[in-house]
């Protein structure tokens, strides 16, 4: 899992808790004196965290721990021979072109890659 950010969360990139459930950031208050400055909702019921994404006092873990959720993106690689791949390339245009770069036969893969 990657871990949480604040500054991605608030700016709208998806969050999750531990346990893998959607999270909805609602509120951001930097100057809370519990230090739960964050507030939010899961499986529509209200929780709050620390600024690190905890959601314990402790440094025990918990389910409600707040984590990025994962994200995925297609790319393309060129595969000329058994033992040679290039790329990864954005585009499948991309990678036909390094088939031309190169000059010789390859063919064109899409990937996914999980982050």
């Amino acid at each position: 899992m990657k871990d949480f950010n604040l500054k991605d969360a608030l700016a709208g990139k998806p969050v999750i808790t531990r346990d893998g459930r959607p999270v909805e950031i609602s509120s951001h208050n930097p100057l809370s004196k519990s230090g739960r400055v964050l507030i939010g909702w899961v499986d529509n019921e209200p929780y709050t965290w620390l600024i690190n994404g905890c959601n314990t006092m402790n440094d025990t873990e918990s389910d409600g721990d707040l984590f990025m959720a994962p994200s995925e993106r297609k790319e393309w690689v060129v595969r000329v021979s058994d033992t040679c791949v290039l790329g990864p390339y954005k585009t499948s245009a991309e990678a036909y072109d390094a088939i031309i770069r190169v000059g010789m036969p390859g063919t064109i893969h899409e990937i996914t890659i999980h982050e």
